[in-house]
């Protein structure tokens, strides 16, 4: 009952795409491992996962994985490794982002990496996306909060990681 509760809440808080500018987010997704939280303060949007196995718990590739793509998991171990910390902090203009229904966010454009401090990384965009998953037993409909992270410019790697979560693991404010 309180998922179905909690169901209603996102579908009748998140309705209608507006910008994060003119409203409130605050909505986050866990498990007994990790969880992400996504929330307005001031007027910025926070991306904060909290992981207490830090890197041994934290996605370095989101794609098929084939002998070609094994450089970029290679590389994505040597660059990710800063994020071998208990708490990760990103942030964006709230005017660089909007939502929609059903944990449905995007931002878009330069957002700054809060912690860790000094990583050396940069991001360029967070979203959210809603996925049906259906089998022949079960079907469910997966959160996935899907996040870009950069390298130096001199040495530049674009990085795409997804944290997928099922809907019944979410929750809105």
């Amino acid at each position: 009952m309180r998922n179905v509760i909690a169901s209603l809440a996102v579908v009748c808080t998140l309705a209608v795409s507006v910008r994060a500018a003119e409203t409130e987010i605050h909505f986050g997704c866990g498990t007994q491992d990790a969880g992400v939280n996504i929330y307005t303060e001031g007027e910025r949007v926070y991306f904060r996962l909290e992981n207490p196995a830090g890197f041994q718990n934290f996605p370095i590739f989101s794609g098929t994985l084939t002998p070609r793509t094994m450089n970029m998991v290679e590389a994505s171990l040597r660059d990710l490794k800063v994020f071998d910390v208990n708490i990760v902090v990103a942030s964006w203009e709230k005017a660089q982002c909007k939502t929609g229904k059903n944990f449905l966010l995007q931002c878009r454009g330069a957002g700054k990496i809060e912690q860790p401090e000094n990583s050396g990384l940069r991001t360029y965009g967070i979203s959210t996306s809603i996925e049906h998953q259906e089998n022949m037993d079960v079907s469910a409909d997966v959160v996935r909060i899907n996040w870009g992270i950069d390298t130096a410019e001199n040495d530049y790697r674009h990085h795409y990681i997804s944290f997928p979560f099922t809907q019944d693991r979410c929750w809105v404010r």
